[in-house]
């Protein structure tokens, strides 16, 4: 299935009330969830802001924003609106700029069907997108760069290693800056930070944050691919 093909998809909704789950009327993510599900069956779970906290959904490659990635058409878009909303807000992509973003989306400006918008993003308020794998004809530089095995080195004056990851796991030990360490190409996203793994000297599964997932740039990320 093609970017396109997923852009038709979501056209047929347009002006159109989307309840998938039957909770809370037409929300933003139902929309985005019926677009998934039309595709390859995959349905999120939770309000939009919750969508990025998972490792898989179906053919859905999670990507999360950074100072240069731009969105394409066909992707799933996650905003984070903390200040006005704190469930998120989500859509498809129909093109986009570094500033604008041409969409459709419902739930917008207390439009309770899909619309179809041109509108200024934030970069600072855009999380990531999922995007269907294999759905471009040519492989994307911008998800070439999501591929986290390598070699790190710490840019953090201190970095937990955590036995599971999240904030509330148990700190098991702690990098300090200038140290590497080798990452495997598993990666997730959860408590607001897209954490990378690693196999330790004694054969355990240990965890650390690699950075922030609400659009910081990469050069504030706590780990540096070397």
């Amino acid at each position: 299935m093609t970017n396109n093909q997923i852009i038709e998809i979501a056209k047929k909704y347009l002006g159109k009330s989307v309840d998938v789950d039957g909770a809370y009327g037409a929300q933003c993510v139902d929309f985005s969830n019926r677009v998934a599900m039309d595709a390859d069956g995959t349905r999120f779970t939770g309000n939009a802001i919750d969508m990025p906290y998972t490792v898989t959904h179906g053919k859905w490659l999670w990507i999360r924003n950074t100072a240069d990635f731009v969105p394409q058409g066909g992707d799933i878009f996650v905003e984070s609106w903390a200040s006005v909303h704190p469930y998120g807000h989500t859509g498809v992509v129909l093109d986009a700029t570094m500033t604008t973003m041409h969409c459709l989306e419902q739930n917008y400006n207390n439009k309770m069907y899909v619309v179809e918008t041109n509108r200024a993003y934030s970069k600072d308020g855009l999380v990531g997108i999922w995007r269907f794998q294999g759905g471009t004809d040519k492989t994307s530089s911008q998800t070439k760069s999501q591929t986290f095995a390598g070699t790190y080195r710490v840019a953090a004056d201190v970095l937990n290693v955590r036995s599971a990851p999240t904030t509330s796991a148990e700190k098991v030990a702690t990098y300090t800056k200038g140290q590497t360490v080798n990452l495997d190409s598993w990666y997730t996203v959860a408590n607001g930070y897209v954490w990378g793994r690693y196999t330790s000297s004694s054969g355990l599964t240990r965890f650390v944050a690699i950075g922030r997932s609400t659009g910081k740039a990469e050069n504030d990320d706590f780990l540096v691919k070397i």
